[in-house]
Formats: C-alpha cells, sequence, structure tokens
C-alpha cells in the first residue's frame, strides 16, 4: 500500500505541478502580451516626440532665418536713418544758406528802392562772391546771379 500511497501523492503532486505550469504559462503569456502593447506605446510615443523634436528643430530654424532677416532689416534701417538723419542735417544748411542769400538780396532790393548810396556798391559787389562761398550748386549760384533785381525778386 506503500506504493499506491506514493502514486498518488505523485500523482497529486505531478497535476498540482501542471496546474502551476499552465497558470504560469498564462501568466507569462499575458505578461508577454502586455509587454508588447507596452512596447508598441513606447514606440508611438517615441516616434510621437521625435515628431515633435523635428518640428521644433524646424521652427528653430525659422526663428534663426527670420532673427537674420530682422538683423539685416534693423541694419537697414538703421543706415537709412542716418542717411535721413545726415540729408534732413544738409537740407538744414541749405535752408539756413538759401535764407541767409533772400535775405542780402531783400537788403539790396531795399537798398535799390530807396536810392543808390555809398554802402550798396560795395554790397553788390560781395554778394556774388558770397553766393560763390556758400556751398550752393553752380545751377543755384547762377539762377541767384542772374536774377533781375529791378525791385523784385523770381522765383
Amino acid at each position: 500500500m506503500n506504493w499506491f500511497i506514493v502514486n498518488i501523492i505523485g500523482a497529486v503532486l505531478a497535476m498540482t505541478s501542471v496546474g502551476v505550469f499552465v497558470i504560469t504559462a498564462r501568466k507569462l503569456a499575458s505578461t508577454i502580451r502586455l509587454g508588447r502593447q507596452l512596447a508598441e506605446q513606447v514606440h508611438a510615443a517615441t516616434s510621437s516626440l521625435d515628431r515633435a523634436v523635428k518640428a521644433l528643430r524646424e521652427e528653430h530654424q525659422d526663428f534663426r532665418d527670420e532673427n537674420k532677416k530682422l538683423d539685416a532689416r534693423i541694419t537697414e534701417s538703421s543706415r537709412i536713418r542716418r542717411e535721413v538723419d545726415r540729408s534732413v542735417a544738409h537740407m538744414e544748411t541749405i535752408r539756413n544758406q538759401l535764407q541767409g542769400d533772400f535775405n542780402r538780396l531783400r537788403g539790396i532790393l531795399t537798398a535799390q528802392a530807396h536810392g543808390p548810396t555809398a554802402n550798396s556798391a560795395p554790397t553788390r559787389s560781395a554778394t556774388p562772391q558770397t553766393m560763390q562761398n556758400n556751398g550752393l550748386p553752380v545751377f543755384v549760384q547762377r539762377r541767384v546771379h542772374k536774377a533781375d533785381l529791378d525791385n523784385r525778386v523770381q522765383f
């Protein structure tokens, strides 16, 4: 009877080990399935992150390009502003010179209207000289020099 009990105990242990093996195999299959799903999710997340990194790099490059363009525009604007300021200063200088010339012409006209005096002759001879040295273009000097001074100024 000992062998019979030993065989039954062996059979029970074998059935238990087969049951444990089946349960372990099922859990192993479930774990493998979950591992594959997790790997797919990690792969999807990684590819999404790769696309996001690629999009961010492209946007960063676009921002760099735009930054370079804006820097070039700022540099060009600064250069243009300097040129405009220089031109305005030059125009102001010319305006002041022309104002002085017109004031001299008015003085000459006023002097001629009141009659010739001893002071008017040197003023006439000095006026063309000052007009030549005032820095105006030649055609403007010529126009002022050849202006008809018969009690009127031609503009």
